[in-house]
């Protein structure tokens, strides 16, 4: 008893010096949530930027904006966004209709499938290396043609049996007539 009252004073003697440990990861998990979005202001930003003249203050406003996105944000991602829009190609895209927004190509449904599911996580493209992200309103789209899809197949269902029902009118008439 006496060792286990002990323990407990070591732990909260030593619980501040945790939590301060504990910050850090717990930033780290909310910057993460947050770097599709910080990517997506940095790609406007940029886009801003190359409308602007060098020599006016708007100019340099943006580029202060810019850095404070860039500031938050890994180096690899940062390196990979920047390769890409070095060479002139778009480094975020979003996916329309399954379709990446850069190359045109269709996305797997897997991928698709973790796009809906983690709609904050940062993913790239499998065929031309772009980040990607699913836009919102494909999301709500994608719910609604679900339902759409439903409404759709008891209209087939319904179709497939209407047939058997005329038959049946037509032996049953047949029959009344004498005809076999």
């Amino acid at each position: 008893m006496l060792d286990r009252q002990v323990t407990e004073a070591r732990f909260l003697t030593k619980a501040p010096q945790l939590l301060a440990r504990l910050l850090p990861v717990f930033g780290f998990m909310n910057q993460a949530a947050n770097m599709l979005q910080r990517l997506r202001k940095l790609a406007q930003f940029d886009a801003e930027l190359r409308n602007l003249s060098r020599d006016t203050q708007q100019y340099q406003e943006m580029l202060d904006k810019i850095e404070s996105q860039r500031a938050p944000l890994p180096t690899s991602i940062l390196v990979h966004y920047d390769r890409r829009t070095a060479r002139g190609k778009l480094a975020l895209a979003p996916v329309r209709r399954g379709f990446c927004g850069a190359c045109h190509l269709s996305i797997p449904r897997g991928r698709l499938a973790d796009l809906r599911r983690k709609p904050g996580e940062l993913n790239v493209c499998d065929n031309c290396g772009v980040f990607i992200y699913l836009i919102e309103d494909e999301s709500a789209a994608r719910n609604k043609s679900a339902s759409d899809h439903t409404a759709v197949k008891k209209a087939v269902e319904a179709k497939r049996t209407l047939p058997s029902a005329h038959r049946k009118k037509a032996q049953i008439t047949a029959s009344e007539s004498g005809a076999p």
